[in-house]
Order: structure tokens, then sequence, then C-alpha cells
């Protein structure tokens, strides 16, 4: 980072490598051997201070999310660091109520250039990172002072994270992200755009499920593609070229015939780089630009192939089982659909799973169809009847009780 002279606001700066020859043993120590950590500050009684953690944000144009983001940050955060980069609206006056620390940063296109110098102004020992319009519950704020007072012996904590939900605010996305890691230990993110965090070598890693952070956004914002796509298109054109990542990324942002050309590349040159979950995640996705594009019989192919690669999963099963109902192939359809809900929801390896076909109401909306299809009136009162059990207020599963004469309920 460097600064202009006279604006004091932080701008992006290539990092410069130099070729070093090593000349001396202090050369040596400076650089290959890491730096002893510092002891912890002796409380009044001579006891170690229990550890501390910074909370830091990037922010623009956020003012209606920030009383909803730092309502609980006093329950978990002894330090609040937001980074703004150019809001126009109130955002900077509305995060001055909650903390002094309060950066501008000139933006320059790339999100893990902002959150990295969020996070070195950041001078806890724990360093824990949010989206503006993500939201810790009380319960939850609790649960990260009392993970962060205990004997730590992890370097960064992986937890749940609900991208989003339905009108009763059930969570209709699941995902898992890094959200709290040492400070000074060599973590930063990485990537122009949907940055990640690049662990330091032999980084022990905690994954605790009890702490949940919720995506909730109260405010309609301008549609993202047209940024995105320009930072994508930068990146595969420059420095990340033989990066899968932003390729996969691109595939995603881009319309669906463009996209199938990416997804190809993705999977042809670097599928070998690959997790067979993350592979099988890809192909799901490919496969759903498929459809788009009226390509049935290659989707299933691309299905088949994800069900391969990681059959521990509903989303392969499921989205074969649709495709079959729309081609009108409903046994077929009903054969897949009932193998997807065989299927529990895993707790490792998929990046992102689609919780309404695991906790809501689609998959048993589509197991009453595939029954309905077939005339098993049977089949679609056990559907009714499931569905209605785990969401007793359904509202498309209580009109078709109503509507084909399902019976309530067993007497």
């Amino acid at each position: 980072m460097r600064r202009t002279a006279g604006t004091g606001v932080a701008r992006c700066a290539r990092p410069r490598h130099r070729d070093r020859t090593v000349g001396s043993w202090k050369f040596y120590c400076r650089f290959h051997i890491p730096p002893a950590a510092p002891l912890p500050p002796p409380t009044p009684f001579g006891l170690p201070m229990p550890p501390s953690l910074s909370l830091t944000v990037i922010m623009r144009d956020e003012e209606v999310h920030v009383p909803q983001l730092l309502a609980t940050a006093h329950l978990y955060a002894d330090e609040i660091v937001i980074v703004d980069t150019g809001s126009t609206d109130r955002t900077k006056e509305e995060a001055r109520k909650y903390t002094t620390s309060v950066y501008d940063f000139a933006w320059c296109d790339d999100f893990s250039a902002a959150r990295n110098y969020g996070i070195e102004r950041c001078t806890k020992d724990f360093v824990m990172w949010l989206d503006a319009d993500d939201v810790i519950r009380e319960e939850d704020a609790r649960r990260i002072r009392s993970l962060i007072s205990q004997d730590v012996r992890w370097d960064v904590v992986i937890v749940p994270y609900h991208t989003s939900h339905d009108a009763s605010g059930r969570t209709t996305n699941l995902t898992r992200r890094e959200r709290i890691f040492r400070n000074r230990r060599g973590f930063a993110f990485q990537y122009p755009i949907h940055e990640c965090l690049k662990y330091p070598d032999n980084a022990v890693i905690e994954i605790d499920d009890t702490i949940n952070v919720h995506h909730f956004n109260l405010k309609r914002r301008e549609p993202s593609n047209v940024r995105n796509l320009r930072i994508l298109t930068k990146a595969v054109e420059g420095d990340y070229r033989r990066d899968f990542r932003m390729w996969w990324l691109l595939a995603a942002e881009e319309a669906p015939e463009k996209s199938i050309l990416y997804y190809r590349k993705v999977l042809q040159e670097f599928s070998h780089l690959l997790e067979p979950s993350l592979q099988s995640e890809i192909c799901v996705q490919f496969a759903r630009k498929l459809i788009l594009t009226g390509r049935a019989d290659e989707a299933l192919q691309v299905l088949g192939r994800a069900m391969v690669l990681f059959p521990l999963w509903r989303e392969p099963f499921f989205c074969a089982g649709q495709v079959l109902w729309q081609g009108k192939r409903f046994p077929e359809a009903l054969q897949m659909i009932q193998i997807a809900g065989s299927i529990p929801a895993p707790q490792r390896g998929i990046a992102n799973l689609d919780q309404r076909i695991y906790d809501g109401d689609e998959y048993f909306e589509w197991l009453f169809l595939a029954h309905y299809e077939m005339k098993d009136r049977a089949g679609m009162q056990r559907a009714i009847e499931a569905g209605l059990a785990r969401n007793p207020a359904s509202p498309r599963l209580l009109e078709w009780r109503q509507t084909y004469g399902i019976p309530g309920g067993r007497g």
C-alpha cells in the first residue's frame, strides 16, 4: 500500500519482487526464521490477558447495514476496523458511532487489496472479517467470545455461512467460510473478486458449527454483473490466466452460451488440480447452463459425471430428476428424486448447499409432482404428509392437499 501525498487515502500498489542473495547469517535469520510470538501482557495479578479480537469490514454506501452489522459487535470484538472504499452516503458517519478506526481506501477493482488493508490496521490477537450486510446474532456473538476466551490452539476457524433465506427466515443456501484467524501469522486474502483467505504453512484449522454468520441484504443493489465481469476478464487476461478459480467464476457470471465454453475449459484443462467434490459442484453448475440453452441430453451426461465424482450430495441426482421430468420421462425422474431424498446433507466437501432440497419444501414439491405424473395417489399423499411434517405452513403443499383432496393426515 502507498498513500497519495496530501490525501491520506490508501491506494493499490503492486508488490515489488526483487531477487536477493543470502549474504549473511543476519539476512538468513530475518527471512527464514519466523520471529518468536510476543508474550501476552500481564494482568494486574500477573496472569496472561485473554486473547483479543479485531473485527474488520470493507464498506461502500452501506449506511443502512451498519446498525444491523455492528449491533452485537461489542459482545465479541475488542476493536472494529472499517475500510470505506468510496461511500457517497452516511456510511462513515454511521460507522463512527461504533468505532474511531474508519479508514479510506481508493477503490482499484480488487477486493483482496481492500481487505488486506483492513487486516494491516488490526492490532488485536485475532481477526474476524465480515461483509457489510452480514449479521451476528446475539447467541452467536457470545459463542465467538467464548471461543476466543478458551485455550486457543488453532490458527483459523471455519464456521457456517447462511447466504440466503426464505420469507420465514429459514436458510435456503448454506456454505462455510474461514471467519477468524490469528493476526500477524501470515494470513492474507487473494484474488481480486470473490476473494478467499490464503493460509500460511502449517496453519491449524478448526471447524466450529455452533457459530453462525447470516447474510441479510436490506437494500436494493445495483447489478454487480458488469463490475464482476470487468474484474474477472481483467484477471484471466493478466496474472490469473492459469488459475482455474478465475475461469470458473467467469463461467458462472457469463451469459449461458459463453459460459459453456468456460466451463468446458475448466473441466478439460484444470480437472487434475481439483478435488472430486469440487469437480462435481462445477459439473452441476455447468449442467444448469446447458439446460438453459436447451441441451438436456448433454446436461444429463454432465450430471452423471457429477454423480460418479461425488455421490454424497443431492444436487446432481435432484437436478437430473428435474431434467427427466421436463422431458416427460417420469419413472426415471421419480427414481432420481427418490435417490436424492435418501442422501443426507454432507457436512464436508461441498462449498454451497441448496438447503431447499435438504430442509426446505422444494424436494417434497418435486416428489409430489413425480408421483402425480405417475398417477400414484398414495405417493402423492406420502409426499404431502412428509413435507408438511417438516414445514406445516408450506403454502404450495397446503394448496395441493386441498386441490387434490389429499387427507390431512393419518388417523
